[in-house]
């Protein structure tokens, strides 16, 4: 008789890459999605599951601690969510150019690109953070 048909290889890519895929309808939905995602269904769909579902602080905190990484691939998995999240996060515990910028002088930040993308991760003015660094470090 004939074999079964190999079952497709679960697509490989970050869980973030593979859930803005699914929202943007890259993998159909129900069972089609289920069969395409393979053995990274449960962590995909529990991802969107979790974005869809959790009160804004909850998301706006993993904002902050860089779960769902920033720029268009956060934009993409808060999806409709977004702008709510991103106010939360925009308000939320802000400490002033002032303060991040002494965190900055003392080694808080890191250095370098390390230093730009976490401000930025955490929803910080890079630029206005380092002309104030630049200042008290003149």
């Amino acid at each position: 008789g004939e074999a079964a048909p190999e079952p497709p290889k679960p697509p490989s890519g970050s869980t973030l890459e593979l859930a803005c895929a699914v929202m943007r309808g890259e993998y159909g939905t129900g069972t089609e999605r289920k069969t395409l995602l393979g053995g990274r269904y449960d962590e995909i769909q529990g991802f969107i599951n979790h974005v869809a579902t959790s009160d804004a602080k909850t998301l706006a905190d993993e904002v902050l601690d860089g779960k769902y990484g920033n720029g268009e691939i956060r934009k993409c998995v808060l999806g409709s969510r977004y702008e709510e999240i991103q106010s939360v996060v925009n308000g939320s515990g802000r400490k002033s150019v002032e303060e991040v910028a002494r965190e900055v002088v003392a080694g808080l930040w890191g250095n370098g690109s390390d230093r730009r993308n976490r401000l930025q991760t955490a929803g910080y003015d890079y630029s206005a953070i380092q002309r104030r660094v630049n200042e008290l470090m003149a």
